[in-house]
């Protein structure tokens, strides 16, 4: 008797992250392959609701009619309705400190989603790219998604 054998997966899940001036095109180029590699395996996702890389993920995947594959961490009270309404899972990501700035909440939120995570979808602009594209405003720094890269790979690390 030939008998196949099927491997079942565990569902893996995927934190994506990325630049909130992201345009379709950079979006197309640095994310659509491993969006597709993961939801040809069935993974999961979890992102944040910023504008940019956040909400084209989020469109990106809807258009694949993967609503229950999706968790958005909010850390806007507004989208939890809105979100709802799409019956997507939200979690509601308020600050630790009172008075925390914006800045800390998005890095509290974006360590929770770490945690939650197994395997990062990121893409994190080179130091001339940024030079290039903000010109004379141009300020060196660490964005949040090379914080976000350098936090998984600590969790590597162990």
């Amino acid at each position: 008797m030939d008998r196949s054998e099927t491997t079942l997966h565990k569902p893996r899940i995927a934190m994506i992250s990325g630049h909130i001036d992201i345009s379709p095109s950079e979006f197309a180029t640095h994310y659509y392959y491993s969006l597709d590699e993961a939801i040809a395996r069935g993974d999961l996702f979890i992102l944040g609701d910023a504008k940019g890389t956040d909400e084209m993920a989020l469109d990106y995947i809807l258009e694949r009619d993967l609503t229950a594959h999706i968790t958005v961490y909010a850390s806007r009270a507004h989208r939890i309705r809105e979100l709802g309404d799409k019956n997507i899972q939200v979690i509601f990501v308020k600050a630790m400190k009172k008075g925390a700035s914006g800045r800390q909440r998005h890095l509290q939120r974006y360590a929770e989603m770490t945690k939650a995570s197994d395997y990062d979808i990121l893409w994190v602009r080179g130091e001339e790219e940024c030079r290039k594209r903000y010109g004379e405003k141009y300020r060196p720094r660490v964005s949040g998604t090379e914080l976000n890269r350098r936090r998984r790979l600590e969790v590597l690390k162990g």
